[in-house]
């Protein structure tokens, strides 16, 4: 075999296991850590904006390096765009929809094994069901998703109907509710039918009309997706890796103090500096407040324009290694504050049984 192709074979290696052993240790840190040590907020804008578009950041820096090293022919492109397509398709089954109107496999795997859509608003005592939903900015926007739905729904008059949407909105107040009679069973029971809840599918719908996604096995979107894109990264650092490398190691030698010479430009406009060596220090406010702001503003733009020339332009392999890196700190605070050890397994096993097909053989 020779040095190319068993470089290669090790680095499938390491490619291959790389995110079986972040699960393997997210999982000992969470056996032996405190019970709720470790949290994560699934709504927060690095979740929404970054990793649940991770797909759109993956495929846009990966593409840019293909791109950047490789050109835009040759039989590696071809590949490249044949994995790609592969992967995207997977991805779109798996999370989002099997074909038009069909639930993704992942809310198919979860609905057959008893997984359901659950609308258990109210509580015992009729207040907010603390199980309704993992955080109380999700229980406040599906209560307002229900009142939505009641508002545009069903029959004026109807006395259940008009009690509902009473304590809806007074969860949503917080207001002191009068003591209708009304059984909690009942009301959730009432809602429940009202939405067709048996027929909602897929976690999507369920989200939209304010439903709750809950019971059965729950394959772990998050661990699938990540893996998919760590996979893809990795895969194609092969095909170009080395070429990669070899101009970033150019570039870093051809920089001859270039950070030097901005660090420069920053100390010549020192107000310290001015003030010292000037003959004139009544000009000194004038340097402080009008000359050296502009200075640092033009100072800033050259440092901003280098940094993206150097690393967005020239060298985005660093894009993809820190991507890489983002990508598997955010696997590892999943395995740690989300779903059981079997449902990452799961959304693991289903990113591989492609995986293993595309890089191992094509």
């Amino acid at each position: 075999m020779s040095t190319v192709r068993r470089e290669r074979s090790r680095f499938l290696w390491v490619q291959l296991s790389l995110c079986p052993v972040i699960i393997v240790v997210g999982t000992v840190m969470r056996i032996f850590s405190e019970p709720n040590s470790w949290n994560a907020d699934k709504d927060s804008t690095v979740n929404i904006w970054f990793i649940k578009q991770g797909w759109a950041w993956t495929s846009a820096v990966c593409w840019w390096c293909v791109v950047r090293y490789k050109g835009l022919g040759g039989r590696s492109l071809r590949q490249t765009a044949l994995r790609y397509v592969a992967l995207t398709a997977w991805w779109y089954a798996f999370t989002q929809a099997i074909w038009f109107g069909i639930a993704p496999i992942m809310d198919q795997v979860f609905t057959s094994t008893g997984g359901h859509c659950s609308f258990d608003v109210f509580d015992t005592g009729m207040g907010l069901n603390s199980g309704f939903h993992d955080s109380e900015g999700r229980r406040t926007r599906s209560l307002q998703k229900l009142l939505q739905w009641f508002t545009a729904h069903g029959a004026q008059g109807d006395e259940l109907r008009e009690r509902t949407m009473y304590w809806i909105r007074c969860m949503l107040t917080g207001g002191q509710c009068e003591n209708t009679g009304l059984d909690p069973t009942e009301l959730n029971s009432y809602i429940q039918d009202s939405v067709t809840a048996s027929a909602i599918r897929s976690s999507h719908a369920c989200s939209r009309l304010g439903g709750h996604w809950m019971g059965g096995h729950d394959p772990s979107g998050h661990v699938f997706l990540i893996t998919l894109m760590c996979m893809f990264m990795l895969g194609e650092l092969q095909v170009f890796g080395r070429r990669a490398i070899g101009k970033l190691s150019a570039d870093c030698q051809q920089l001859q103090g270039a950070p030097g010479k901005i660090v420069a430009r920053i100390l010549q406009a020192s107000p310290i500096r001015e003030l010292i060596n000037s003959e004139a220090p009544q000009h000194i406010l004038r340097r402080l407040f009008v000359q050296l702001p502009l200075e640092s503003l033009a100072i800033l733009v050259s440092a901003v324009v280098f940094g993206f020339r150097f690393i967005v332009l020239e060298n985005p392999i660093l894009l993809l290694v820190g991507l890489i890196l983002t990508w598997t700190w955010s696997l590892l605070v999943t395995i740690l504050s989300f779903h059981s050890f079997a449902e990452h397994l799961t959304g693991l096993l289903f990113a591989y049984l492609l995986v293993l097909a595309l890089y191992w053989y094509i």
